[in-house]
């Protein structure tokens, strides 16, 4: 079974689908050098770990198991019943309200 798209609200996953809405993910290319640095690791040794813990993730997630893992400064990866979503931190749900509404007031 594959993995879906969820939404979260109040830590309860549902899914979510984005049919017929244009939209891309942004990707970046991760600096090995400077995640390593930063915790006083090489290149090649950050890259195994990153690539471990996205492999066990995903392996989890493949076996039906859930999985509930903070990511610093963004929120909470969480997989259940086959759905993924990220639970934002509440400053970056409060920034992007405070965003959209005073981008809709410009139009008044």
């Amino acid at each position: 079974m594959t993995i879906q798209t969820g939404i979260c609200s109040g830590g309860n996953l549902r899914p979510f689908s984005m049919k017929g809405v244009i939209s891309g993910l942004p990707q970046a290319k991760i600096n090995f050098t400077d995640i390593g640095s930063g915790i006083g690791l090489d290149k090649d040794t950050t890259r195994i770990c990153i690539e471990r813990v996205i492999r066990e993730l995903g392996d989890k997630a493949k076996a039906g198991k859930s999985v509930d893992m903070d990511i610093p400064n963004l929120g909470k990866l969480l997989i259940k019943n086959h759905l993924a979503a990220i639970e934002f931190q509440d400053f970056l749900v409060n920034d992007t309200l405070v965003n959209q509404l005073m981008l809709s007031n410009s139009h008044l």
